[in-house]
Formats: structure tokens, C-alpha cells, sequence
């Protein structure tokens, strides 16, 4: 039995839910099961030509990398439900489902039986694997793209126009087959499932599965954040299902497959979501550009980007990011957003020293061709580097040392300036700086407030206040999770705060003297007299003419 799910890398025992292991032969008789590892039996066979293997599975995880079943309908993630011999897994598949009576529909990217759409096949296991299943009564919507066939699975009840939601993710689904220029399946499969607590989507080769609460589909934020899963996901459709780094296939379902390279299969992915957003007319030059600023904000906002280096964090993905702790944002960051911050500056790279003739698009159809269309096979990090470089036509061996394999801060406007744009910091209002900064991070637990997380460097780090700390008062007057963050606001940047603790029950006081409130205030805005190459590579980054607008104020000062 996995004990993981490609594209969720954490090791999650599927084979805990396994219960009632037998086997027999073709006369029914019982032979002998053994478990011989946490996930592997073994059957003695005896002289029997043919073996029944029987288990059950319990499925009761609403999960978009776990399976559940109930009366309404089943979800079916193969990884946590079929198990394989390692001898056959190249071998073809068949899958019998037998369905609750009133369960009428099945929605997968695997192949159905034209006598019986409940008898499935595969090509292999990892086939298998990689097609999750859903069976009950959920709406099938359809829609079709270079005449290739898209289905919209839906389960649940959920607040949705489904001719809006077709046009929605159909305009997704052309915009980014127009940056890719291939299409590799004969159907696509988007299932979505509406949940009380749902959230999150997991890609699949020729399917996804997007999970949201019922109102995700209302106009406003939640719509915008149900859109920008479907084009992260289905991008997936591309980078990692096909053009993909070593590990990424074919996997050891029995052990971690680490990757240096998860900052490209998801970082680049998160990257090109935004991108498919501004083409697609969801998202604003406007937003694209707070979206910059945004990343540099969260960059700068956490200690683990001077840290750890990118490439790091992908390999560190099964005992990191997918087990975060209080202190994770000290030690680790983000290949999701630092992968994108990357190919953002490879982006403007390439289109600078192309004269704008090249750009990232051109570099992943080519790493498409190359790998998965010619070679048939995953690329080595030398590869992807050496793919860079002949694509800018420079060598890029400084870029992947500085901010790849290594913390050094990224000098943004280096590269923002190729497009014609600049960052910067918005000075503090006179309130502003009137506010004491302590690097806190406060939960409450049962209206009290106790410390998550002390960033590391901060007034909070360097007066010993630990997580788990419970802040009872502070300069003799009770305090709450509620009111904590104000109350130490009103002190101002220098003053001590006289706090009394409660630390493994025994109670405490320690002085913190406030720091100012650092200042993580970006933006992003045109340069004032830009070269005729600056405006072409913004026009084309952006899609949008240039605009001569009088830049802000002159409180606002640039970031380099």
C-alpha cells in the first residue's frame, strides 16, 4: 500500500486504514497472509495459480489527498485504496466499482468500460494512482477546448452560475493551452467538491481535485481565490505531470522521493497562475503588480529567507513544509512564493537579453519539448540551469548561487527596472511610527493570550519571551488576546512594557522594550523616464500600453 500521494509530499500511512487482510486461492481455500513491513503483506502461495486478495478499507477523511465514503457519495484517492504487487505495476488495470443503487454518475480521468461506465481501466498502477474517482449523484457540467472534451465535476451544494463557472474555467483552461501550445490528453476531469470545512486542490495527469466551502463561488475574494486554484492546478497539467524534475516520476510509493527542484514544479506553477490570471482578464496590471510587491513583502517579513536556500526547502518539503511548527518561520521559506519571486526575476532576465524576443514561456515549452515530448524523461537541476542560461543567452551560474542554493537578499529593482518598474517602501505615517513593535505572534486559548511564535531578531526574541508563553498582564493591567496587539501599540518604540507571564504554570515577569514597527509597507510603480526596450517589456509582461502617470510622492522612497 502508498504510503503518500504524489503531489503532496508527507508521508500519510494510507495503509493504517487497512483492516482484514485474506487471501485465497482459486478454489476459495485461505492461504497464509503475513505483514511483513508497515505497508507490505505477504501471501504464501503455495502452489496456487491464481490469488484473491480481500481488505477493506476505512475512508472517512474529507481530504482532497484522502478518501471518504458515506451515503452520498464516494471520493476515491487510489493511492490510500488499491494496493500493488511491485512485479506488476507496468501490467494494465482493471477497477469494478459497484455503486449504491441510486448512485448514477462516476466522474475520473480513467477510461470506462462502453458497456459499463462502473468497470475502469488503467494502462498501469501508476496510471491508477494518478486518477482520482468520484461516484454518486454529483452535476456534470462540459465544455470543450481545440475540440479536446473538459468535464466539470460537482459535489455538494454550493452557490454557483453554471454557465459562469464554465466560461470561467474554460477561459482558464485556453489561456494557458495558448502559453503551453500543446494539449496532451483526449479528457480532462476538474472535480470539484463543495465542503462545510473544504479548501485546496491536488493535481493529477489528465484531472484535479478542487475542494472549497459552498460560498467559495460568490463574487469577491473567495471567487478570485476558486480562480487562481483552477489555474494553479490545471497548469500542473504541464509542469509536473509531464515536464517534471527527477523525482517527480516515476515515484517509490513506499518512501519519500525528495527533489531539489519543488521550487520549479510549484513555485513556477504559483508563478504562472498569476500570469494565466492577467491574460485571462481576472486580474488588473494593477494587482499584478501588488502581487510583486506582496512577495517582497512576505520575503522580507520572514526570518527563514535569510536562512534557508530555496532548493533546500523543496528537499526539506516531507519534514518542513508539510510539518510546520512555532518556529518554521524562523528556519525555512516558501518554495511555493520564493519559487515564484525566481521565476519572476528569470522572466525579465530572459526578455532583457532577448530584447524582449524571449521570455519564461519560451523557456518552459522548449524544457516541455525537450524532456517530455523528445527524451520522454524528468531533467536534473544542471539541466534546468544550463536550459536558463541558453535561453537569456548569459551565464546564470551567480543568480542560481545568490538566491537557488543560497540567502542572499534579492536586489528586486535589479531586474523590476527591466520592465520599466521599481519598488518601493512607503514612509510611515506619523502613527506609524508612534506604534511599538514586539515580533509576537498571539493565539488565543480560551481568550487568553499565548505566544505562537517569536520571529527571530525581535524585541519579543532578545527579552526571553518563548512560545507557549501566556501573557497575562501587562504593566499590572490584565490583558487578552483580544486586546494585546493595541494595547502594546499604544507604547511607544523604546519604551519598556512590564509583562507577567504564566511559563509551564509558573508565574513570571520580564521586561520588553518595544522596537519600532519594521517597515514592510511595498509597492510597485512605473520608473519616471523609461528606454524604449523598458516600455516594450512592460507592454508585454503586463499586457497593457504604458502610461505616463506622474509618479507618487516623494515620501515614498525606493527599495533597493
Amino acid at each position: 500500500m502508498p504510503v503518500w500521494i504524489p503531489g503532496s509530499y508527507l508521508v500519510r500511512e494510507f495503509e493504517k486504514y487497512v483492516i482484514g487482510v485474506k487471501a485465497f486461492n482459486g478454489s476459495g481455500e485461505m492461504l497464509p497472509v503475513r505483514k511483513v513491513r508497515k505497508n507490505i503483506w505477504r501471501v504464501r502461495a503455495d502452489k496456487a495459480k491464481t490469488i484473491q486478495f480481500k481488505y477493506s478499507v476505512y475512508a472517512f477523511t474529507i481530504s482532497i489527498r484522502n478518501s471518504f465514503l458515506d451515503r452520498s457519495h464516494a471520493f476515491i484517492n487510489p493511492s490510500s485504496i488499491f494496493m500493488f504487487i511491485k512485479e506488476l505495476k507496468e501490467k494494465p488495470v482493471r477497477v469494478k466499482i459497484t455503486p449504491y443503487p441510486s448512485w448514477k454518475t462516476i466522474s475520473t480521468g480513467l477510461t470506462a468500460s462502453r458497456k459499463d461506465p462502473f468497470t475502469l481501466t488503467a494502462k498501469n498502477y501508476d496510471q491508477l494512482v494518478d486518477s482520482p474517482i468520484e461516484i454518486g449523484s454529483q452535476k456534470v457540467l462540459t465544455f470543450s477546448v481545440k475540440g479536446v472534451p473538459h468535464e466539470i465535476s460537482i459535489y455538494g451544494r454550493g452557490d454557483y452560475n453554471p454557465d459562469s463557472l464554465i466560461q470561467k474555467i474554460q477561459k482558464i483552461v485556453r489561456t494557458e493551452v495558448g502559453i503551453m501550445k500543446d494539449i496532451d490528453y483526449s479528457r480532462y476531469v476538474f472535480l470539484i467538491q463543495f465542503q462545510p470545512r473544504g479548501g485546496g486542490g491536488l493535481e493529477h495527469r489528465n484531472s484535479c481535485v478542487l475542494q472549497m466551502d459552498h460560498q467559495a463561488l460568490q463574487s469577491g475574494k473567495r471567487l478570485d481565490r476558486f480562480i487562481g486554484l483552477v489555474a494553479h492546478e490545471y497548469f500542473h497539467n504541464w509542469n509536473v505531470k509531464r515536464l517534471r524534475p527527477k523525482a517527480l516520476g516515476p515515484f517509490d510509493y513506499d518512501r519519500e522521493d525528495y527533489s531539489w527542484l519543488l521550487w520549479v514544479a510549484e513555485g513556477f506553477t504559483t508563478y504562472y497562475e498569476g500570469r494565466a490570471l492577467l491574460q485571462a482578464g481576472f486580474r488588473t496590471p494593477k494587482s499584478a503588480m501588488n502581487s510583486i510587491a506582496g512577495n517582497a513583502r512576505y520575503l522580507v517579513s520572514t526570518p527563514g529567507n535569510r536562512v534557508e536556500p530555496v532548493d533546500e526547502a523543496s528537499f526539506d518539503a516531507w519534514i518542513k513544509y508539510y510539518r510546520p511548527n512555532e518556529n518554521s518561520i524562523n528556519t525555512t521559506i516558501s518554495y511555493y512564493s520564493k519559487g515564484a519571486v525566481i521565476a519572476t526575476l528569470l522572466d525579465l532576465t530572459i526578455r532583457h537579453e532577448t530584447q524582449n524576443r524571449k521570455s519564461l514561456d519560451d523557456l518552459m515549452r522548449s524544457l516541455y519539448q525537450t524532456y517530455y515530448k523528445r527524451l520522454n524523461r524528468w531533467y536534473t537541476e544542471k539541466e534546468f540551469e544550463a536550459a536558463c542560461e541558453k535561453m537569456a543567452g548569459i551565464s546564470l551560474k551567480p543568480f542560481f548561487r545568490r538566491y537557488v542554493s543560497g540567502t542572499d537578499s534579492i536586489d528586486a529593482n535589479h531586474y523590476l527596472n527591466y520592465a520599466g518598474i521599481e519598488l518601493y517602501k512607503k514612509d510611515f505615517t506619523h502613527e506609524d511610527s508612534l506604534k511599538g513593535y514586539t515580533g509576537l505572534r498571539i493565539v488565543s486559548k480560551n481568550g487568553n493570550a499565548v505566544v505562537k511564535t517569536v520571529l527571530f531578531g525581535s524585541p519579543a526574541f532578545r527579552a526571553g519571551i518563548y512560545t507557549a508563553d501566556e501573557i497575562l498582564a501587562a504593566d499590572d493591567f490584565r490583558i487578552s488576546a483580544g486586546d494585546i496587539a493595541g494595547r502594546l501599540q499604544e507604547k511607544q518604540p523604546g519604551k519598556t512594557v512590564r509583562l507577567l507571564i504564566s511559563r509551564r504554570g509558573i508565574i513570571q515577569e520580564i521586561p520588553l522594550t518595544l522596537g519600532l514597527m519594521p517597515n514592510t509597507k511595498f509597492a510597485v510603480r512605473r520608473i519616471k523616464k523609461p528606454t524604449a526596450l523598458q516600455k516594450k517589456i512592460f507592454e508585454s509582461y503586463f499586457h497593457t500600453k504604458w502610461e505616463e502617470k506622474v509618479n507618487p510622492g516623494a515620501d515614498e522612497k525606493k527599495c533597493l
